[in-house]
């Protein structure tokens, strides 16, 4: 239990050798590794010889539901063990530990920001739920993962370009620093935006509006939850 001060509130426990960034990190690629081995199995026990028809596993009855949800469950076991290993890693170095919570933060808002931008754009575009339904059912692997890719790119570029200019997390705070990190993620994400758009089968300039508007949410959120992290360290 966290130690209270005299007016009885809890004050946080000061961790300095912590990152929780690299915690996170360690459990997805467990959950990646765990679930991702078991979905190969069963992929090759039940005859699926396609990532294409791994994807419309769902719509096939039980086997098909069970190739999903059998190695996710047990992808959880994977992502547990990785985060502990995370938290055993003593990180001493604040420079260090900033940029990795960076990185974390980048690519996982952003994968699930562009992701859910990718689908919202098909629902618009279709419009018509049953030709939701048809086209992920024939297109939706092929078409998440290209824009999981794309989003993964371009969000360790981001983070890449930010830890150029990050010092320590007081300068996170400075204005000048938040406005050269914006520039710099405009350029990425318009980039994103025109490659994307040939799989949203979009005009290139609607793709690139959608990268240019994507850095405005994507910096504020992430970088609230970086300072949080850092918080934890004591810095």
């Amino acid at each position: 239990m966290e130690p209270a001060d005299r007016f009885g509130h809890q004050e946080a426990v000061v961790k300095p050798d912590l990152c929780m960034g690299l915690s996170r990190l360690f459990g997805s690629f467990g959950f990646l590794f765990v679930a991702g081995s078991i979905a190969w199995l069963l992929k090759l026990h039940w005859g699926y010889n396609s990532i294409e028809t791994m994807g419309q596993a769902w719509h096939t009855g039980a086997k098909g539901k069970a190739i999903i949800l059998i190695p996710s469950v047990a992808g959880l076991l994977g992502l547990a063990v990785g985060q502990g290993v995370g938290v055993a890693v003593k990180v001493k170095d604040d420079g260090l530990a900033l940029r990795i919570n960076i990185l974390w933060h980048l690519i996982a808002n952003g994968l699930l920001g562009w992701v859910c931008c990718s689908l919202t754009l098909v629902a618009l575009k279709l419009r018509d739920r049953n030709s939701v339904t048809a086209f992920m059912k024939q297109e939706g692997m092929r078409y998440n993962f290209s824009a999981i890719l794309i989003a993964l790119v371009g969000c360790s570029l981001i983070a890449v370009l930010m830890w150029a200019l990050v010092g320590s997390l007081r300068r996170t705070r400075d204005e000048r620093w938040q406005v050269a990190s914006l520039l710099l993620s405009e350029a990425v994400g318009v980039s994103m935006g025109v490659i994307q758009s040939h799989f949203w089968s979009l005009s290139v300039p609607v793709g690139a509006l959608v990268g240019f508007l994507f850095p405005l949410f994507l910096l504020p959120v992430s970088n609230s939850m970086w300072q949080k992290d850092q918080a934890l360290r004591g810095s």
